[in-house]
């Protein structure tokens, strides 16, 4: 284990838990405090809160690490892709109808999908619904906690397994102690934290290549916009919409919105303020394919900055990357 990582990573953990803590008496000294508060907030939330928050949740760090990955087996058209697919489906929400608008002008007060899809139809409706968004939830929740132990690994140079039980505690206990509000507004400087660590990371990943060689660097393969595949990226376009139509963690943003202007606004910018991510991460694993060819795809990201970069960029690269994915 590297102790010194170690020391800095703990900091950062107990900061998280020290803000859910803080929130968590102050929650309980409050006796209008309800269940509904602590799922969507005091519906106060304006057009920056909840872009952060889109941001941090629905890209999440699991999206980062794959943009890398992809940029590392399919060169440039993987990060492209990456950011399309994963930013355009929440489009849906605001075009071509306006749903997020239909839906706070139909139930202003309500809560969750599934109780409006209730109202609107029938039991048998809001049960599937239920299942449906379960399912997505439980697939969003795996995939954060295992990129988190994949980054924890990393930097701590433990096991995996250890690393994934130590980081899903945290989150677990972090977002379950502060409630939604708490992680709202902890996003917002989150979001900061992950902005930087990407900046850092794609300076350091020119500076290693070599700015002028890095183009002349890439296999003539790897610069074809398509070289993902056009039926590969259609199913991963056709897979981001579906979880993204079905996923809590959007509609949660939605209904906490103080309007539903605020929450359009946020959804059109979402895409915008995520491309930059996807495509840092995936230049950081195109220069991993070029430098480190034999290393496991999956570790493009990790790999590459705990190998060539400072101890310092490492280490606010992947607690940016941490950042990013608290529900």
């Amino acid at each position: 284990m590297r102790i010194d990582v170690a020391v800095i990573v703990g900091i950062y953990f107990l900061a998280l838990l020290a803000w859910g803590l803080l929130n968590f008496i102050k929650n309980k000294n409050k006796t209008s405090t309800s269940e509904e508060s602590q799922y969507i907030g005091k519906r106060s939330f304006g057009f920056g809160s909840l872009l952060a928050t889109l941001v941090a949740a629905w890209a999440s760090n699991y999206t980062l690490l794959a943009a890398s990955e992809s940029g590392f087996t399919n060169g440039i058209s993987g990060p492209i892709w990456y950011a399309i697919g994963v930013g355009v489906p929440i489009l849906f929400f605001v075009w071509p109808i306006n749903i997020v608008k239909k839906i706070k002008e139909a139930m202003p007060q309500g809560v969750t999908i599934v109780e409006y899809i209730g109202q609107r139809y029938n039991e048998k409706s809001r049960f599937a619904a239920l299942i449906i968004v379960l399912t997505s939830n439980i697939l969003y929740l795996i995939s954060v906690v295992m990129a988190t132990g994949i980054v924890l690994a990393s930097l701590l140079n433990i096991d995996i397994q250890t690393a994934t039980i130590i980081g899903g505690t945290v989150l677990v206990l972090y977002t379950a102690l502060g409630g939604f509000e708490a992680m709202v507004w902890a996003h917002a400087y989150q979001l900061v934290l992950a902005g930087l660590s990407i900046i850092v990371a794609i300076i350091l990943t020119i500076y290693n290549v070599g700015l002028h060689e890095f183009p002349d660097s890439i296999a003539q393969d790897n610069l074809n916009l398509f070289s993902w595949g056009p039926l590969q990226m259609v199913d991963f376009f056709l897979v981001l919409t579906a979880l993204s139509i079905a996923s809590p963690i959007i509609w949660q943003r939605i209904f906490s919105a103080k309007d539903s202007k605020s929450a359009s606004k946020a959804i059109w910018w979402f895409g915008p303020v995520w491309a930059p991510f996807a495509v840092g991460a995936g230049i950081m694993g195109m220069a991993a394919h070029i430098l480190m060819p034999e290393i496991d795809p999956s570790q493009s990201a990790t790999r590459f900055v705990m190998e060539l970069f400072p101890n310092w960029a490492a280490i606010l690269f992947l607690l940016g990357g941490m950042a990013l994915g608290n529900r």
